[in-house]
């Protein structure tokens, strides 16, 4: 059990994990949503989530599932880590492999691709719900430099500046902003 926090019983956590690994939003709205649900109520500190979400973002591959992993290693040890790992892939990887057999099977229906495009537009509203909700989380206390970092991001996405180019100059801006804390 960490230091001031209630204690989550492994059982709970996968069953946050699952609910987290077959949402139909993924990425930091995810974790925002697993945030609410073990820092606010009280089974994790915020700087442990903080961590975890680092370790998310800088692992090369998969980072809801690095995130998953560390989360479940700072609750529950490796046994927590393999389980939450284990939830985390499994049953998104069902539900993909499932919709894509159903997607091949019907993709000439001729409302399958209005469907598309309505997904398409509620992931953009999911993209922009997130950032709304980290700008306020982070705002909350007071403004911080990450704060208008996240919005520079949302301004270049509405922009349509490309991914790689506004993932480049968020990374310059949060190390100049690290570099100035220390």
């Amino acid at each position: 059990m960490l230091p001031s926090t209630r204690p989550l019983r492994l059982r709970s956590l996968l069953s946050l994990v699952l609910r987290a690994s077959t949402m139909h939003i993924g990425g930091v709205a995810t974790q925002t949503w697993l945030r609410t649900r073990l820092v606010d109520a009280g089974h994790l500190r915020t700087d442990d989530f903080n961590r975890c979400f680092a370790v998310g973002r800088l692992t090369p591959g998969t980072n809801l599932l690095a995130f998953y992993t560390a989360l479940g290693h700072l609750m529950s040890g490796m046994r927590g880590a393999v389980a939450c790992l284990s939830v985390g892939a499994v049953a998104p990887t069902l539900i993909a492999v499932s919709l894509t057999v159903l997607y091949v099977q019907f993709s000439a229906v001729t409302g399958v691709s209005r469907l598309m495009a309505g997904a398409q537009a509620g992931a953009v509203a999911i993209l922009f719900w997130t950032s709304a909700k980290l700008l306020v989380t982070t705002t909350a206390e007071r403004l911080r430099p990450g704060a208008l970092v996240a919005l520079g991001a949302l301004v270049a996405v509405w922009s349509g500046l490309p991914p790689v180019v506004i993932l480049l100059a968020a990374a310059a801006a949060g190390a100049f902003v690290l570099g100035e804390q220390t």
